[in-house]
């Protein structure tokens, strides 16, 4: 709530002691798969909050943890690793890790097709757009954002068409930046 209310201070401290509280009773009681899905939703919940702060390398390693605790508990293929795994990719971008952000946003799309979401593999191309943006990949970019649309479009996908609005917004700045040189 602290973090929702713009206390990220307070928030700070309140993940911070419910994420030791949880150790320890995962210590206690290490099969509990509900006090393992709480762990690592807390830490996915933390890692956005040091998104917000700019600690993106402290963000992606709370991810990680994040990802690889609810694979324990559910199994590879669930929608908490799909989203988990975009928010890996987004810090490892904020890193400048592009190889790394293209390789976790493939895994996600991976796992969104198998789980049949095509909400998510909307969003997940688009933001793979931006990704090869980044690297100065503009047809690769281009190609992406375009395919993002046009599932958005195909399914009714506000969500993944506004992303790939974006993006190919973000590709026309580039252009013409590049244009205006």
């Amino acid at each position: 709530m602290a973090q929702l209310q713009g206390d990220l201070e307070k928030s700070f401290q309140g993940f911070t002691w419910t994420l030791q509280q949880l150790a320890k009773l995962l210590e206690k009681i290490p099969e509990d798969k509900d006090i393992q899905e709480l762990y690592g939703l807390t830490k996915n919940w933390f890692g956005q909050l040091l998104m917000k702060q700019g600690n993106y390398s402290e963000a992606r390693k709370l991810f990680k943890e994040a990802y690889d605790t609810l694979v324990d508990v559910y199994g590879t293929v669930n929608e908490a690793s799909v989203t988990i795994l975009n928010n890996i990719s987004v810090a490892y971008v904020n890193l400048e890790k592009y190889a790394e952000a293209r390789e976790t946003l493939m895994l996600a799309m991976d796992l969104a097709k198998e789980l049949k979401d095509v909400t998510q593999e909307g969003i997940l191309q688009a933001n793979l757009g931006l990704v090869y943006l980044r690297e100065g990949l503009l047809k690769q970019a281009e190609n992406a954002c375009r395919l993002a649309w046009k599932m958005g479009k195909q399914h009714g996908n506000p969500d993944a068409l506004e992303q790939a609005e974006y993006c190919l917004n973000e590709i026309k700045t580039t252009l013409n930046g590049e244009k205006g040189q």
